[in-house]
C-alpha cells in the first residue's frame, strides 16, 4: 500500500510541475490523432479503420485527478468534436461522435470505479476487469456509432459496428494502459536485449505480414509478444505491444505485404486489421499483469518466510536465553549454599592456623603452620569470591585513605609473595583520599594484587596510585605472560579462564577481575585492564576521588 501511495504522490506531484503538460498536451494529442484517424477512414466505411484517439482520451481521463475528471471528460467531448469537424465530418454528426466518444470513456471509468480511486492494473483480476470493461464501453459505443452511420450514409449498422467495436477496443486496450500501471517493481533492462527483441519483433512481422510468404502467420507476433510480456518490466511490455501493433497496421496500410492481397477497403479485412490489434492489446495487458501479480506474491512470500524465519529465530533466542536465565539461577544457589557451608571451617582452620603461626614451634612445624595459614588463607580468599558473585553488598561510601588501602592489601599478601619469591614494590605515598565502601575496595584491590603474584614471572609486582580529575587510579603491575585478545575481551566474564591460566597451572575460579568490575562499579568507578601476550599486564582500580 505505502509504494502504491508513494507512486500516485510522486505523479500528483508532477502534475503540479508542469500542468500545461497534462492539460494542453493531452488534448492536443486527441485533436491531432482524431484528424489521423479520420484519414484511415475505409473506402466501404463511413469511419476509420483504427481510432487512437479514444486510446489516448480514456489514458488522459485515467490520468486525471479525482476532482477534475469531470472537466477532463469535458475537454474530450470539446476536442474530439473539432478533431471530427475539422477531418470534414458536418457538425451534427461530429457533435454525435464526441459525444459518443465520451460516453464510452465514462463507462469505463465508471466500470473501473476509478471515479472514487486510482484503478491499477497490479493483478490478473484487475486486468481482466480493465479489459472486460473496455469491451463492453466498445461495444456500446459501436453499436451507437453503427446506428449513427446507417443514419447518415446508410451502410449496414452491423458492419459500422463490428469495425468500430474493434478499432477503438484496440485503441483503448493499446494505449490506456500506460495511465493504469501499477508501482514499478526494480527491474534491469539491458539494451542489448531490446535490441535482439526489437530485431526478431521485425522479422516476425515481415514474415507474417510481408510479402515472404502468403500463408496465414500471424501467430508469430504472439510468440514474439510473449517474450516480451514475460521478460520485461510491464511498461516496457506495453509499449513494445503497442509499437508492434502500430507497425502492422503500417505495413497493411502501406499496401507493402501479403495481407494487402484483400483490399482495405473491404469490411473483413478491416474487421481482421483492428481484431488482430485488440488481440494484441488484450493478450499483453492480461500477460503482464499476471506476471507482475506473481512477482508481488513472490516478494511477499519470501518477506513472510523471512518473518517466519526470524520469529523463530527469536523464540529459540528467547529459549536460550531462559535455559541460560535457569543455569545462572541453579549455579547462584549453588555458589550461595558452597560458600556458606565452606565459610565457617575455613575460618576457624584460619584462626588455628594464624595461632599455630604465632606459637614457639621447632622450625619444622612453624614452616607447616605456615603453610598451613597460607593455604587457609588462600581457601578463605576463594570463598570471599564466591559469596561476592552471589552478590553480597559491601557498606556505606565513605572516605578512604588510599596509602593505607594499599598497604593493607600488600600486607595481606606479602606471605603469599613471599613463598613465590615475588618482590610487591609501593611506589611513592600519594596522600589520596577515594569515596568507596572501605570493604569493596579492599576486595576489589585484593583481587588485582591476587592475579599480580600469581602471573608474575620475573617475581616483580608494582603498586602505584595517582589522580585523575575527580577519579583515583590505583595502578597493579606485574610483568607475567600477559593476556590474549580474546582472554582479555572475556576477562570479566564469571568463572572464564584463559589459556594463559591454564598454562600457568594458576589456581582460582575464574571470579577475581569479575567480582572486582562489580565491586568496582557498584561505587561508582571500574576496572580497566590493559595488556598483551608478552608484555605483562596493567589493572587499574579506579574509584571516584573524595571531595
Amino acid at each position: 500500500m505505502s509504494t502504491r501511495a508513494t507512486s500516485a504522490s510522486s505523479a500528483s506531484r508532477a502534475l503540479a510541475v508542469l500542468p500545461w503538460v497534462y492539460w494542453i498536451g493531452g488534448p492536443l494529442a486527441i485533436f491531432l490523432l482524431g484528424i489521423f484517424g479520420a484519414s484511415l477512414r475505409a473506402t466501404a466505411l463511413p469511419i476509420a479503420v483504427w481510432w487512437p484517439a479514444v486510446g489516448v482520451a480514456l489514458w488522459f481521463v485515467l490520468r486525471a485527478p479525482k476532482r477534475r475528471k469531470l472537466l477532463a471528460l469535458l475537454l474530450v467531448f470539446g476536442v474530439t468534436v473539432l478533431s471530427n469537424y475539422a477531418a470534414g465530418r458536418p457538425i451534427p454528426l461530429a457533435l454525435i461522435y464526441g459525444a459518443i466518444n465520451t460516453a464510452e470513456v465514462a463507462l469505463v471509468i465508471t466500470f473501473l470505479d476509478a471515479w472514487r480511486r486510482p484503478f491499477r492494473l497490479h493483478s490478473f483480476a484487475c486486468a481482466t476487469r480493465f479489459v472486460l470493461s473496455i469491451l463492453a464501453a466498445a461495444l456500446i459505443a459501436g453499436t451507437l456509432i453503427g446506428i449513427t452511420g446507417y443514419a447518415f450514409s446508410g451502410v449496414p449498422a452491423q458492419s459500422t459496428a463490428a469495425v468500430a467495436f474493434a478499432s477503438h477496443s484496440s485503441a483503448m486496450m493499446l494505449l490506456a494502459p500506460f495511465a493504469v500501471l501499477p508501482p514499478r517493481i526494480p527491474e534491469a533492462v539491458r539494451p542489448l536485449e531490446l535490441g535482439i527483441y526489437a530485431v526478431c519483433a521485425a522479422a516476425a512481422i515481415i514474415v507474417a505480414f510481408g510479402r515472404i510468404s502468403s500463408a496465414p502467420l500471424a501467430f508469430l507476433v504472439f510468440a514474439i509478444l510473449t517474450w516480451g510480456a514475460l521478460r520485461f518490466p510491464m511498461g516496457v511490455a506495453l509499449t513494445q505491444s503497442t509499437v508492434i501493433a502500430v507497425t502492422v497496421l503500417a505495413v497493411v496500410l502501406s499496401d507493402a505485404g501479403s495481407f494487402s492481397g484483400v483490399a482495405l477497403g473491404e469490411i473483413d479485412a478491416a474487421i481482421t486489421l483492428v481484431t488482430f490489434m485488440s488481440a494484441v492489446g488484450i493478450f499483453t495487458v492480461l500477460v503482464v499483469a499476471s506476471r507482475y501479480e506473481g512477482r508481488v506474491n513472490a516478494a511477499l512470500a519470501l518477506t513472510a518466510a523471512h518473518d517466519v524465519a526470524e520469529a523463530e529465530r527469536e523464540r529459540e533466542r528467547a529459549a536460550a536465553l531462559g535455559m541460560q536465565l535457569d543455569l545462572e539461577r541453579q549455579r547462584e544457589d549453588f555458589v550461595t549454599a558452597t560458600s556458606h557451608e565452606l565459610r565457617t571451617p575455613a575460618t576457624n582452620i584460619l584462626g588455628y592456623s594464624e595461632l599455630l603461626v604465632a606459637a614457639d614451634l621447632p622450625d619444622d612445624a612453624t614452616d607447616w603452620s605456615r603453610a598451613v595459614h597460607r593455604s587457609a588463607t588462600r581457601l578463605k580468599s576463594l570463598l570471599d569470591d564466591l559469596h561476592q558473585s552471589a552478590g553480597m553488598a559491601g557498606t556505606a561510601i565513605e572516605p578512604i585513605a588510599v596509602d593505607d588501602l594499599i598497604d593493607d592489601v600488600r600486607a595481606a599478601h606479602l606471605p603469599d609473595a613471599e613463598a613465590r619469591g615475588t618482590v610487591v614494590e609501593i611506589h611513592g605515598a600519594t596522600g589520596l583520599v577515594a569515596a568507596a565502601s572501605a570493604i569493596d575496595a579492599r576486595r576489589a584491590l585484593w583481587s588485582l594484587v591476587s592475579n599480580a603474584i600469581k602471573f608474575s614471572a620475573q617475581h616483580r609486582v608494582t603498586i602505584t596510585a595517582h589522580r585523575d580529575g575527580d577519579e583515583v587510579v590505583i595502578v597493579v603491575t606485574d610483568d607475567g605472560p600477559g593476556m590474549a585478545p580474546d582472554t582479555l575481551a572475556n576477562a570479566f566474564t564469571r568463572f572464564y579462564r584463559g589459556a594463559e591460566a591454564a598454562a600457568a597451572s594458576a589456581a582460582g575460579l575464574g571470579l577475581g577481575l569479575a567480582n572486582a568490575q562489580e565491586l568496582a562499579t557498584r561505587n561508582g568507578g571500574e576496572i580497566r585492564l590493559d595488556s598483551a601476550l608478552g608484555r605483562g599486564t596493567r589493572a587499574s582500580l579506579v574509584l571516584p576521588a573524595a571531595p
